[in-house]
Order: C-alpha cells, then sequence, then structure tokens
C-alpha cells in the first residue's frame, strides 16, 4: 500500500494510527496473530481496537482508521482496520491487515491523515 497524495482515490483521506507496542507485550502478541491471519478471541479484538482507537477523538463516521505498527525489520504493518467503529479485514482494493504500507515518514509517531495512491 502506497501512501501518497492522490486526492480522486475514493479512501482519501485515511486516518493512519502507529501503534505503540512494546516487545514481548500482550499487543504485540495480538498483532502477530491477527497479522498472520488468525482469528482473535472477543477480548483481543477490544484491545486492539482501544490500542488503535483509544486516543482519537475527532474521527468522522465514515473515515477509515488504519492501525500500524512498525516491526523488527522498520517497517510499517497494517495491523488494524475500523470503519465507524467497527472492524474491516480491508481498505477495499488498496490493501488489508498484513500489508506493508510505504510512504510514511520513518519518525512517524502521531495520527495523520494521508491518501491511498
Amino acid at each position: 500500500m502506497q501512501i501518497g497524495n492522490d486526492k480522486d482515490s475514493p479512501l482519501s483521506p485515511v486516518l493512519f494510527v502507529p501503534l505503540m507496542v512494546e516487545k514481548q507485550s500482550e499487543l504485540q502478541r495480538i498483532i502477530m496473530k491477527s497479522t498472520a491471519y488468525f482469528f482473535l478471541e472477543p477480548q483481543e479484538f477490544q484491545a486492539l481496537k482501544k490500542a488503535t482507537l483509544g486516543s482519537l477523538k475527532d474521527i468522522k463516521t465514515d473515515e477509515y482508521v488504519v492501525g500500524v505498527w512498525k516491526n523488527s525489520d522498520g517497517q510499517f504493518v497494517v495491523t488494524s482496520i475500523y470503519r465507524n467503529n467497527l472492524y474491516q479485514h480491508s481498505l477495499l482494493d488498496f490493501g488489508r491487515i498484513g500489508d506493508i504500507v510505504t510512504g510514511l515518514p520513518d519518525d512517524f509517531q502521531q495520527a495523520e491523515r494521508f491518501f491511498i495512491k
């Protein structure tokens, strides 16, 4: 999934949220399970939702919120996708859980709106 400034994208803008994950934490285990396409338990979904949406207040109801995690290789991985506070498996044809995101700044540390190319 490439981030750019394609203003004609039907998804633009998408709010990207970096998940702050400590090594060997429960959240890291949940992310690894989710991105490996295993089904999550209800309490795991709640933890992932809280990590993704917990600090956000001004979200439009139809806006996509994508949680990303910087893995050990330094790449951003899609860990969660929400729309209307509901978990989604993909951003239509643009990307899905487990995909690598390119085009985000390396020092990306807070929620920001970006466009999908």
